[in-house]
This record gives C-alpha cells, sequence and structure tokens, in this order.
C-alpha cells in the first residue's frame, strides 16, 4: 500500500502503534515537537521506544482517528482512512469477500487486519459493518463508474443520430429521453423515414470497454423491447474505439432468459453474438 507524498512505505503494526503512542503521548505535552515526542518516548517507554515513527508521522497524514477510542477501534477506523486516501489495487476485491482482500495483501498489511479482528472467525458486529462499508463503497464507485459510461454511450447515439437524421432529411431532433425518465426501457428518440411523415425509432444504448462484447438488459427494456419491436433497436458502443453496433430484439432473442414456474429474472447479461460483432460502423 503507498502511503505518503513522494514515498513508498508498508503499512504495519509497528508504524500503527507509533501512531497511537504519539497521539497518547502529543494529549499531555502539547507544547512538544513531534522530534521532541519521539525523543522522550524513546527514552521514558520501554514498551513503545521501538515503533516505526518515520512511518507513523507519514501515516498520521491520512489517519484522523483520535485516542480516545479502544485501540481496536483505533487500528480499524485507521486502516480505513488509508484505504481511502491510497485507494490500493485490492480494493475491487473487498465486494468479493474478506478471504479475496486477504489473499492479495502483504504480510505486514495482513497483520494489521488480523490485529484489528477484521478476519476473525466469528467478527463482532463493528467488525461486519466495517466489512459491509467498504464493499458498499466499491459497489458505489463500480455503480458511478458504469454510470458515466453509460452517458457517454447515450451522448454518442444523440450525436450519431442527429448527424443521420440530417443526411436522410428528417427535420425533428432525436430526444434524450434517459434524462428525463429512466424508466421509459429505451434511452433516446428518434427517427425513420415512413410512408407519410418520420416514424419514431426506440434506442436502447449500452456500452462495453470488455475484451469480449457484454451489456446488461433489464427485464424492463426487454418487455419494451418486445412491445415496441418494429420501432425498437440497440446501440452498442464498443469504447473506447467508440465502435457501434446496431442490432434488434429478433438479433438477440435467442439468448434473453425466459421465466420459468415462479422464477422472473429480473437482469441478464448477453455475450454480443459472433455474428452481432461484424456490424460494426
Amino acid at each position: 500500500m503507498q502511503i505518503g507524498k513522494g514515498r513508498s512505505l508498508q503499512l504495519s503494526m509497528s508504524a500503527l502503534q507509533g501512531v497511537w503512542a504519539l497521539r497518547y503521548y502529543r494529549r499531555r505535552h502539547p507544547e512538544l515537537q513531534d522530534a521532541q515526542i519521539v525523543a522522550s518516548i524513546r527514552r521514558t517507554s520501554p514498551d513503545d521506544a521501538y515503533h516505526d515513527y518515520e512511518a507513523a508521522l507519514e501515516l498520521e497524514l491520512v489517519v484522523d482517528t483520535v485516542v480516545e477510542v479502544e485501540f481496536q477501534d483505533f487500528l480499524r477506523r485507521s486502516i480505513a482512512n488509508i484505504i481511502k486516501e491510497q485507494n490500493p489495487w485490492w480494493l475491487p476485491l473487498a465486494a468479493k469477500g474478506r478471504e479475496k482482500v486477504r489473499a492479495a495483501l502483504n504480510n505486514n498489511e495482513e497483520q494489521c487486519f488480523e490485529d484489528a479482528k477484521l478476519f476473525s472467525t466469528f467478527p463482532d458486529d463493528a467488525a461486519i459493518a466495517w466489512w459491509d462499508s467498504l464493499a458498499n463503497e466499491v459497489r458505489a464507485i463500480r455503480q458511478e463508474a458504469n454510470n458515466l459510461q453509460g452517458r457517454v454511450g447515450e451522448k454518442l447515439s444523440l450525436e450519431y443520430e442527429s448527424r443521420r437524421l440530417l443526411s436522410e432529411g428528417i427535420t425533428a431532433e432525436p430526444r434524450w429521453i434517459a434524462l428525463d425518465d429512466n424508466t421509459a426501457g429505451y434511452d433516446i428518440l428518434s427517427f425513420e423515414p415512413g410512408v407519410v411523415e418520420p416514424v419514431a425509432k426506440l434506442i436502447e444504448v449500452k456500452t462495453c470497454s470488455r475484451m469480449v462484447p457484454q451489456f446488461f438488459l433489464t427485464t424492463n427494456e426487454w418487455r419494451t423491447a418486445l412491445e415496441r419491436s418494429d420501432h425498437y433497436v440497440f446501440h452498442l458502443w464498443l469504447l473506447p474505439e467508440k465502435m457501434l453496433i446496431e442490432f434488434s430484439p429478433t438479433d438477440i432473442r435467442q439468448h434473453v432468459p425466459i421465466d420459468q414456474g415462479s422464477g422472473e429474472w429480473q437482469d441478464a447479461v448477453i455475450t454480443v453474438p459472433r455474428d452481432l460483432l461484424t456490424r460494426s460502423e
């Protein structure tokens, strides 16, 4: 885990214990400078003399916990502060469970979690809440990223349809429905040439940045697609290339789940059929 600006420092119990000792001593001797406090601790407290105070002073920049709490609570709060500040590479694993995180930690980091009783076989309610909070934060970050990527795709479709309508001599402009009503079952209202006048074209926009293109489909989107199948299309944008694949409900019908018995599907992950990948523009 990277701590501090411009230097790499391993999170360790020695450093966290140093933070605890520094703050405990500083509250009783606020007139002393950091160097004086460290020297005094090393001179008067054998139990705290050998903590990593250089690292502790760095950790204090991101650890905002006071020492009135119990030491275990201090450790949990401190670890959470450091994770929030540093965004370690393994953070997304928190949404998959404790053992996934444990496997990614180095020995020093794992010891900090162990001493904080975050890997306890029978964790207390506070530890469970700690893990739930971390996992929820990861999910929120992921959802925000997905939302931003989704908006990128919707904007690309809006621009694409604006150009297409202009080239086909249709004066109506596409509307960004998803901004006004995200329950409509589609994202963009555009138009196609009709016998007498333009007819509606309902566009559900998907984006994908995976090596194997996939997208999420909700029951509301699929229900709308079936009800308005003559006017409904999907736009799938492959990012970052910004390549567009346009396809109809019929193109993916065989890949969509069906309700059976008392079970109803809510969301599905659709892997883009290989034949559709040749349609990118």
